[in-house]
């Protein structure tokens, strides 16, 4: 899904999707051409076709997050691109990542989120203090126009 081009990840503009020993595959390349001249050398691997990728704009910008996050963290910066799974959020306990080089990245998300939520719950206790005190002017003018 993803390589490097000058030091920064690149989403691959091609998916190749091959035959092998009988079973379909999938892969992404930036490289057409390495495809087309490997299974040309190796009588096991047919290409079936390659097809242009396409990202959304969430993966993309995910992208930008994480480019310049350094080599041999491919495929947890792939997983982060693809669904925003941070490394120590993966299903697979084996593959969790406690120490990441996203991990300033994820409490920055965190930080950020919190601040939303503390934000809205601070709204909501506004809204919920004006209604108290639209009922304490209503119950006053009551108890004035009584005294009357």
């Amino acid at each position: 899904m993803l390589y490097l081009e000058n030091g920064e990840w690149v989403l691959a503009p091609y998916k190749v999707k091959y035959k092998q020993r009988g079973e379909v595959l999938e892969q992404y390349t930036h490289d057409k051409q390495w495809w087309t001249d490997f299974a040309a050398k190796w009588e096991h691997t047919e290409i079936l076709e390659f097809e242009e990728t396409s990202f959304t704009d969430e993966q993309k910008a995910r992208l930008e997050e994480v480019k310049n996050v350094k080599e041999g963290f491919e495929s947890y910066v792939a997983q982060y691109v693809l669904d925003g799974t941070f490394p120590d959020e993966l299903e697979d306990e084996k593959e969790r990542l406690k120490n990441h080089p996203l991990r300033l990245l994820q409490l920055e998300k965190e930080n950020s989120r919190q601040g939303q939520t503390i934000t809205e719950t601070e709204l909501e206790s506004m809204r919920h203090g004006q209604k108290i005190t639209d009922f304490e002017l209503k119950f006053m003018l009551l108890e004035g126009n009584d005294n009357e």
